[in-house]
């Protein structure tokens, strides 16, 4: 008699996941979306695995699924060989994500099952990416009008804020914390009492713990006192009775061709590191120009001085710059506007501060003459700037010029060009070279050869440019700004 053939069964492990969104729902929705999952796999005679679920987190978005990441993780370790949710949207509710984790299960050889429809297919996943979305704003409508509700009848829906409690099992209802309770009103009675709400953070948050660990100190006693001691010399002080607070900072000195200096190579900016040395901008902090030369400032402004005379007093060079500039007038035009506009910024800046300034001055009743210095600079930096936005302007409107015109410009470069000799670092004169000057290039040389530079002059200076424009008094500025007369003449007095 021929024995049975034994038959082979295979047992298919599965894993079940459950989800729900908010952390207004119960923990029990977790529980009974396993119960259904459960009974689908006895029914289908899956041998259950594993659990994974995630507590108040929305389906809309992966991130802080630490049970759908687990969940990933054991599916691409083999563990099980089925996925049963009860719904595709306890996945992802998200028509990007849905898809992402239906290939990756599948990538690992695992399929998704629910209960009302069995193995879940490629088809139904594209459509539940589709439909899953639009039942997450219907929900979100449907909260709102469940909050609303809850509003309506004096309640407070969503999470305990500060200075209440919740009541267990009834939804809604908020009792007053009076220890919370006692921390709010002290903070409306300071503020009440003109303290700032500043003042009430810091003294919110001056109970603290400290503990001394000396072995991890990195920085000694005497550095950390020497730096702070710098720190507080660079800090805010005081001036005068009227108790007005002025930032102290490190002054950064514009030297006269702040600005104008490009790289032959890139035609990026040339800027001035330590032992006022120029090099490429580009080059010296991102490598990325081949420009790596660096260059004594005080020669290139002795030779950009030197080759400003010795070309803008020349007639015919000036004529001959003057026919070509025609041809550069729709590239000069579109490129000034742009020039143009950053000078505007600039000067509304200095209207500002020069404004804030004698504010300050008026109510001092001793006048600080770093004040009257920083006025007089930003005025002559203002001014300056008006002519350079009205050559700005006229650039497009230099056609021929007159023989005595060019004559009075080489006169007034002479007289730049001896001052400048004297005293390169005159603010006037800074003002003047910049208006005439547009850009200076700097050419590559080798190591030991003379500089080789380019100066690119502004055409439309020599239709009368003022170079040395005569800049508002003290007293004309604080008329100017309706203040006391009173004022006006100690001002006066003490910039004597």
């Amino acid at each position: 008699m021929a024995s049975p053939k034994s038959k082979l069964v295979t047992v298919i492990r599965a894993a079940l996941y459950a989800r729900f969104s908010s952390d207004m729902q119960k923990d029990r929705s977790i529980d009974d979306q396993f119960v259904v999952c459960q009974t689908y796999a006895r029914r289908e005679r899956f041998d259950v695995v594993g659990k994974y679920f995630d507590k108040a987190k929305s389906g809309s978005s992966m991130l802080d699924r630490t049970g759908l990441r687990d969940l990933i993780a054991a599916a691409r370790r083999k563990e099980f060989d089925v996925v049963i949710v009860e719904a595709t949207d306890r996945l992802s509710r998200n028509q990007a994500d849905l898809p992402w984790i239906f290939q990756h299960l599948e990538y690992n050889g695992v399929k998704i099952f629910t209960p009302s429809n069995g193995e879940v297919t490629e088809m139904q996943i594209a459509f539940d990416g589709i439909s899953n979305p639009g039942y997450s704003k219907k929900l979100a409508e449907r909260v709102k009008r469940g909050h609303d509700g809850v509003a309506r009848e004096g309640l407070i829906p969503g999470r305990r804020a500060y200075g209440y409690d919740l009541v267990e099992h009834q939804t809604g209802v908020k009792v007053i914390n009076t220890d919370e309770a006692s921390i709010v009103i002290r903070i409306f009675e300071e503020y009440a009492s003109g303290k700032s709400p500043r003042k009430i953070a810091a003294d919110l948050m001056c109970d603290l713990i400290t503990v001394q660990v000396p072995h991890l100190r990195i920085v000694s006693q005497k550095l950390w006192d020497a730096a702070h001691t710098l720190r507080k010399a660079r800090g805010h002080k005081r001036l005068g009775v009227s108790d007005h607070v002025q930032r102290a900072v490190v002054p950064r000195k514009q030297h006269l061709l702040y600005g104008l200096l490009r790289c032959g190579e890139c035609n990026g900016q040339m800027v001035v590191r330590s032992g006022q040395r120029v090099c490429c901008s580009a080059a010296h902090n991102h490598q990325s120009c081949k420009h790596g030369k660096a260059y004594d400032l005080a020669k290139l402004i002795d030779l950009a001085v030197d080759s400003m005379c010795t070309h803008l007093v020349d007639p015919e060079f000036i004529k001959e710059k003057a026919r070509a500039r025609t041809v550069e007038f729709a590239r000069l035009e579109k490129e000034n506007s742009g020039v143009r506009q950053a000078a505007e910024k600039q000067h509304d800046r200095l209207d500002i501060q020069i404004k804030k300034l004698v504010r300050i001055l008026d109510e001092e009743d001793d006048i600080p003459r770093e004040l009257l210095a920083s006025l007089k600079a930003k005025e002559i930096e203002r001014k300056g700037l008006e002519e350079r936005i009205r050559l700005l302007g006229a650039e497009s409107n230099v056609t021929t010029l007159h023989p005595n015109v060019i004559k009075a410009f080489g006169k007034n470069i002479e007289t730049l060009h001896a001052k400048l000799k004297r005293n390169p670092d005159d603010e006037d004169c800074r003002m003047a070279f910049g208006n005439i000057i547009d850009s200076i290039i700097v050419h590559p040389t080798e190591r030991g050869q003379p500089y080789d530079i380019s100066l690119y002059a502004r055409l439309s200076a020599i239709m009368g440019v003022d170079l040395f424009p005569i800049a508002r008094s003290t007293k004309e500025i604080v008329a100017r700004e309706g203040l006391s007369v009173s004022l006006q003449a100690d001002m006066v007095e003490q910039a004597s």
